[in-house]
């Protein structure tokens, strides 16, 4: 709050009852005026209409006539720390008023851990600039539309004595109009012992020598500021990935080397290698990462391996084909054996607009179980799908994304997309030719759409994808891995995202080489159902709404859902499917997204 202003929409965190939407939030009621410096004060009480952290609640003093705020009197209560603000303000210019004191006080019981805390800061400001044609009201002529975001971190540029941290205890005895007392002395002897104990601690951790904890537990070579860094899972949390009736139990490493490339570029390498103990094969490869161009958003990736690869890298999680495997004796998963090389490179040609271009060479076939080994029934397993079958690719693929409001804002010389004010359109297409390797698929793939996240609120927002698309020309070498695939995930635990995938769809069931309609539409709020009743107000998890539709030369698929959302990579859902608008199937759904929760990590 000492970093911004009250005539801001948010003010970190919280809602400002100034916002341009503040009576959705807020009750407001006049209390009456004090005459103050020749000035009629308004006392308005703000009151929040729901039980969110995010809101105020308090008193708000506005001048009568020139409307600007006199002080201000907030309350809030964010997870168990209750924070009164008192903020006083003075006019320092003609029509000018800005904030001069600030006091926070606040109560803190988390946890059973409790603390109290009184802050006081009065500003002084020795430089007033004003913006004339804000006083006046005039409108500025009509400026060309810029789409960068001009980095603020703060309305204030703080700065500090270069002598500040050098000077002695008398030297700080003397400037202090209070003199410290006993028990802030002893406060702060430990938080400088404390703080010596994380110095220690830090150099430790930044040692860039490998020790035996760290083959263990996996670790890091080199620091964050090294120009090279190798990380890696370590032998006991890395060592086992996988289990399935192809390959029996996967072995290995995976490790993730990068490197600095100039100031602004980045390489990173990130190869694996696993040893399957039924198939008795190596299986290993990886990628390699080059971001270049950072004001244009550069990227070449080159991939290259030879692993087992599911027929619909879409669909259910392999994990969950791991744990289901093992434990009830299902797999949901079909694999063949995949030796490739792909390279794809993406790059913006201007603000908004980006291509991606590749090119990928497959030598592939068909694989059989290898073991049956399970600690449920066996008679859940089923035979792979397409043993005998081989099935080789050489084919190339372009995309064109566009945004046309894409706003942006560049730190260190890379830009980042912090915005889209507009829907984002993209077209893909990929081909499949040549005859050089064995069975070679041979076909056209055509695809586009469009997608969108609109905040309707402070608590809500909405999002949709439509997409469609089709095979062109013959479809008579096209095989089954070849055909358009959909996200999917008929597991009751599983590993998906409930605004992405369908929840009551079977793996393979839904794949086509003919031509596929698809939405997906998501409303997400902080209230919409259970969360509307006061004993739940402000509780850390939100509701969504879900609808998606799959159509199909073979399918008319919708599905209806609601859930509720811990983060975006904790759900728990319940789902109801209908094909030809007739009723389907239900089902509960708990959700970890683990693709965004490894991005997570990996950040």
């Amino acid at each position: 709050i000492l970093s911004t202003s009250l005539y801001n929409p948010k003010i970190g965190s919280y809602i400002s009852p100034l916002h341009p939407q503040a009576f959705s939030y807020y009750k407001f009621r006049y209390e009456g005026f004090i005459e103050e410096n020749g000035l009629t004060i308004n006392k308005i009480k703000i009151e929040p209409k729901l039980k969110d952290p995010s809101l105020f609640e308090g008193y708000i003093y506005i001048a009568d006539y020139t409307w600007h705020i006199y002080s201000a009197e907030l309350h809030s209560n964010p997870y168990g720390a209750k924070q009164a603000y008192t903020i006083s303000f003075q006019e320092l210019a003609p029509n000018v008023y800005l904030p001069i004191t600030y006091l926070i006080a606040s109560d803190i019981d988390i946890f059973g851990i409790k603390a109290t805390m009184n802050y006081y800061t009065s500003l002084t400001y020795s430089n007033i600039t004003t913006n004339k044609s804000v006083i006046s009201g005039a409108k500025s002529k009509k400026e060309k539309r810029t789409f960068e975001i001009a980095r603020q971190d703060s309305l204030y540029i703080v700065k500090s004595d270069s002598l500040a941290s050098k000077r002695d205890t008398a030297y700080w005895t003397n400037v202090r109009t209070i003199p410290l007392g006993e028990r802030e002395i002893k406060t702060l002897i430990k938080r400088d012992s404390i703080q010596q104990h994380l110095d220690s601690a830090r150099e430790k951790h930044r040692n860039p020598m490998l020790t035996f904890s760290n083959i263990i537990n996996g670790g890091q070579i080199g620091s964050d500021s090294s120009k090279v860094k190798i990380k890696f899972n370590g032998l006991l949390e890395g060592s086992i990935y996988e289990y399935n009736f192809v390959d029996g139990l996967w072995m290995g490493q995976s490790f993730r080397l990068t490197s600095n490339i100039g100031k602004h570029n980045k390489l990173e390498i990130t190869p694996y290698i696993y040893y399957t103990l039924s198939r008795k094969r190596l299986v290993g490869g990886g990628n390699i990462n080059l971001t270049y161009a950072p004001l244009r958003l550069g990227s070449l990736t080159i991939s290259l391996g030879s692993t087992s690869e599911d027929f619909n890298p879409l669909g259910i999680h392999r994990f969950n084909n791991f744990s289901n495997s093992l434990i009830r004796g299902k797999n949901y998963n079909y694999f063949y054996q995949k030796d490739f090389i792909s390279a794809t490179n993406s790059i913006d040609i201007s603000n908004g607009l980006s291509v991606s271009v590749g090119l990928e060479i497959d030598r592939r076939h068909g694989l059989s179980n290898n073991t049956d080994y399970t600690w449920g029934k066996k008679s859940k397993i089923t035979p792979n799908i397409y043993p005998d079958d081989r099935f080789d690719k050489t084919a190339f693929n372009l995309g064109i994304e566009y945004t046309p409001y894409a706003y942006f804002s560049i730190k260190d010389g890379a830009k980042k997309y912090e915005k889209y004010a507009s829907p984002t359109f993209y077209v893909n297409y990929e081909q499949a030719f040549s005859g050089w390797q064995t069975n070679n698929a041979q076909y056209q793939k055509l695809s586009g759409g469009i997608k969108q996240n609109i905040k309707l609120s402070e608590f809500s927002n909405f999002n949709y994808q439509l997409e469609g698309g089709r095979f062109l020309g013959e479809r008579d070498k096209i095989h089954f891995v070849d055909y358009q695939h959909f996200n999917t995930s008929n597991v009751t635990v599983n590993l998906k995202s409930p605004f992405t995938s369908f929840m009551l769809l079977d793996n393979y069931v839904a794949s086509t080489n003919r031509y596929w309609i698809r939405t997906n539409f998501n409303y997400e709020s902080k209230y919409i159902l259970i969360k509307r009743l006061p004993f739940l107000q402000g509780k850390m998890f939100t509701e969504s709404l879900h609808l998606k539709n799959l159509y199909t030369a073979d399918m008319k698929y919708s599905e209806m859902g609601y859930s509720l959302n811990f983060t975006k990579l904790l759900n728990v859902g319940v789902f109801a499917s209908f094909k030809k608008t007739k009723y389907q199937d239900f089902g509960i759904r708990i959700l970890f997204d683990l693709d965004n929760i490894k991005k997570t990590i990996n950040r």
